[in-house]
């Protein structure tokens, strides 16, 4: 079991924008849900220590945001917050989710372990 929060956000890079499902979340979260990176990395405990404003995009946000151009190491923003891009995931099936598809979401490091909001702590 992990903590997770969900938040209806818009997600920004450069000029484009998409609303979609925010979810923070723990490093355990990625084994439970099967979000294996396409490219990058998952999000790892050594980010939750250290504080690191990452993210993990789902394949159709990284096509909205990046339109084919590499997303690891760019910045996206939330709610006016930047965070780098450490990886993302191949189109996904699941017949069973909840919210919205995982191929759509933008997963990041939940901002500090008592937290259930979205906003990052500042650096």
């Amino acid at each position: 079991m992990t903590r997770e929060t969900v938040r209806w956000k818009g997600i920004t890079h450069d000029e484009r924008l998409s609303d979609t499902a925010i979810r923070g979340v723990y490093p355990e979260y990625g084994e439970m849900r099967n979000e294996i990176p396409m490219e990058g990395r998952w999000i790892s405990p050594e980010d939750i220590a250290e504080r690191r404003r990452v993210a993990f995009l789902g394949a159709i946000l990284r096509r909205k945001l990046f339109s084919g151009t590499p997303a690891i190491g760019e910045t996206v923003r939330i709610d006016g917050v930047k965070f780098t891009v450490v990886g993302s995931m191949d189109t996904k099936f699941s017949d069973s989710n909840y919210f919205t598809s995982d191929d759509d979401p933008c997963l990041f490091r939940t901002p500090r372990p008592a937290s259930c909001g979205t906003r990052a702590t500042p650096a």
